[in-house]
């Protein structure tokens, strides 16, 4: 059984960032992963794993992978996602020299941050639908967030990252 935080009920400060060259992934020191995790009151779960509220599908390329969700009318899953993005970037500034022993500015780091929100859209990578997504469907998506992925470039780090997510269940709203 996995468990989902309701995207509206986590607490940002409960997310813990860990240190990107201590990652069991398997190719860690090419494709650095810090790994993010939540801590409960009682209970710790080894990603974010979150529960959106109905969601109404704006586009989807079963090719690609792209999902676009509207966020129009879920304001404090918007805010909640758009804080947590902006604590991460915080958090890449903070550690970025003794990560990378780089020293990018916040406009730098934040230009090279790969949002999952872009204004009032959710936008997810999905490429292994069960079911066909189509324009105007709503549906309640479950993402784990697994931690923020950096892109190397010549032996280092380019500047560039995003949360490394994947769709866990998609449930249709009738």
């Amino acid at each position: 059984m996995e468990w989902q935080l309701p995207v509206q009920k986590v607490e940002i400060g409960s997310i813990n960032i860990g240190n990107p060259w201590n990652s069991l992934k398997k190719n860690y020191l090419t494709d650095p992963l810090a790994p993010l995790s939540y801590f409960g009151t009682q209970f710790r779960l080894p990603c974010v794993a979150l529960l959106f509220p109905p969601l109404q599908v704006s586009e989807y390329n079963s090719i690609s992978g792209r999902l676009v969700l509207n966020m129009f009318d879920v304001n404090l899953a918007n805010i909640k996602i758009n804080i947590l993005q902006e604590t991460l970037i915080n958090a890449v500034l903070y550690h970025q020299v003794a990560w990378f022993n780089t020293n990018y500015t916040k406009e730098e780091i934040k230009g090279g941050f790969t949002p999952l929100i872009q204004g009032n859209s959710l936008i997810l990578n999905y490429k292994e639908s069960p079911i066909e997504l189509t324009h105007g469907m709503r549906i309640r998506v479950a993402v784990k967030i697994h931690g923020i992925s950096f892109k190397s470039s010549d032996g280092g780090w380019s500047g560039n990252c995003h949360m490394h997510h994947t769709v866990s269940r998609i449930i249709v709203q009738g």
